[in-house]
């Protein structure tokens, strides 16, 4: 029986976990960001009194027109800084303008885009190893493995494109999580539909 010849091209063609990330889309930060600048606009407008206010405002005007601004976009808090220890940018009515010209200026400058990544997501972004996300007392909180799986699935399961959990399982073996870790990340996310 004659031995089969390797083929050349085969060191050249992706494996099937590489090739599960083909329709992979990076996230586009775009509409959130037209968003929350749509936002602080309707924010300012209402704030000047232009435009009355429906539903709940991401303002609230205290004690000799102060204001905290607490930008939001799909439901979840945008963090105006991780060195500030509020989640509200503190100012007054005569300098919100000015607040929300250079808020604008920064969501289009891409400042904010991991939040938004996130509210868009359901997931904290964990591309930094450790992942971290800073707590009340501005300390840092770092996620186990087992954690940064269970977000890396919830991202990639969901969305225009959501992937296959072999797909996923995959995706995730190739950036190093064991299989132990994505076991129990699956577990503990169907441990939570139960719940």
């Amino acid at each position: 029986m004659a031995e089969q010849q390797a083929n050349p091209l085969d060191a050249l063609m992706l494996d099937e976990s590489e090739d599960a990330l083909f329709d992979f889309k990076p996230f586009d930060p775009s509409e959130g960001r037209a968003t929350l600048v749509k936002n602080a606009a309707r924010s300012l407008r209402q704030v000047n009194k232009e435009v009355g206010v429906r539903g709940e405002p991401d303002w609230v005007i205290g004690h000799e027109g102060r204001i905290r601004y607490k930008p939001v976009l799909n439901g979840k808090p945008i963090r105006v800084s991780p060195a500030q220890k509020t989640d509200y940018f503190p100012t007054t009515t005569q300098q919100f303008g000015a607040l929300v010209e250079q808020f604008t200026a920064a969501v289009e400058a891409g400042a904010y885009d991991d939040q938004i990544e996130a509210a868009y997501e359901g997931t904290r972004p964990v591309a930094a190893t450790p992942a971290r996300s800073a707590t009340k007392s501005g300390t840092a909180r770092v996620y186990d493995n087992v954690t940064k799986a269970s977000f890396k699935i919830n991202g990639l399961s969901r969305g225009a494109n959501p992937k296959s959990e072999k797909e996923i399982r995959e995706a995730l073996l190739k950036e190093g999580f064991t299989k132990e870790d994505i076991d129990a990340a699956y577990k503990r996310r169907a441990d939570k539909k139960k719940a």
